[in-house]
């Protein structure tokens, strides 16, 4: 590179702001029932996680404090949770969850049974709490180049997730940036323990970065219903990468309230 050429890099650099080391995490989901599958990825760096997905952007932010940013681009608005928010709205879900329960005991028989099956994938009678994934370690493998321990996670002895974590080093992510995935999982802790015992669990416990009860970071992890693999995500490559403030910004997007989760209650938020 001449010296013209580094100039001008260096007043490009300079005209966006500050510049911050960072990962990159190439992804890919796949139905394994329609082998549909979507590309996304996921920019890390010290204090800062940014997922795309679709239309939806989810970003996580540690500095200044803990809080998630949630961005509609087909509506252009976003929505933010600092962890008291988190932990209220975590709260006021138990407590809409079990005004539910009790609004159940007024319909009538055929109706209570039709409801309870599509909340509980059962019928009327009540369903137990939803158990914890226990993991096991199976082994050494290797997933997209990547060398990873493969563990099976089981609830009530029935399979239901396939993890392969790596360590830090395979997957070349400092511990800074680590930590911020970390981070995030246990900012999202409170909501999971609100709807653990409801089947709300059964569709988040899969959508965290990282798990408890691991060592390492997933690059392939497998869900399982009734013993088959029914959706894979897999980290493609994970690249360095530079960041601008820019590149977590809500950008023209319009601040708008959370939905109102205790109204069910007779609450508010």
């Amino acid at each position: 590179m001449n010296k013209c050429n580094r100039s001008l890099v260096v007043l490009l650099l300079l005209a966006s702001g500050p510049v911050w080391a960072g990962k990159r995490i190439q992804m890919e989901s796949t139905d394994l029932q329609t082998n549909k599958t979507i590309a996304r990825e996921i920019l890390v760096d010290k204090d800062r996680m940014k997922m795309e997905v679709g239309d939806n952007v989810v970003m996580f932010l540690t500095a200044g404090g803990n809080r998630m940013v949630m961005i509609d681009k087909g509506s252009n608005e976003y929505r933010e949770m600092d962890q008291a928010t988190m932990e209220a709205m975590g709260q006021q879900l138990s407590s809409a969850l079990s005004q539910v329960e009790s609004l159940l005991k007024n319909l009538p028989p055929a109706q209570r049974e039709q409801v309870e099956a599509l909340l509980k994938g059962k019928t009327a009678g009540g369903a137990p709490a939803i158990e914890p994934v226990v993991f096991a370690a199976r082994g050494p493998t290797t997933v997209n180049g990547f060398r990873c321990t493969r563990y099976e996670g089981t609830r009530s002895s029935e399979k239901v997730l396939e993890l392969c974590a790596s360590t830090l080093s395979d997957v070349k992510l400092g511990a800074q940036e680590f930590q911020v995935l970390e981070k995030m999982r246990e900012f999202t802790t409170g909501m999971m323990n609100a709807v653990k015992s409801t089947p709300l669990a059964g569709l988040m416990e899969n959508t965290g970065i990282t798990q408890a009860g691991i060592e390492g970071y997933p690059v392939q992890s497998i869900t399982f219903q009734s013993g088959k693999p029914v959706s894979r995500e897999q980290v493609k490559a994970i690249v360095e990468a530079t960041f601008t403030d820019a590149d977590f910004s809500t950008g023209t997007a319009k601040k708008v309230d959370l939905p109102n989760l205790g109204a069910l209650g007779g609450g508010a938020l």
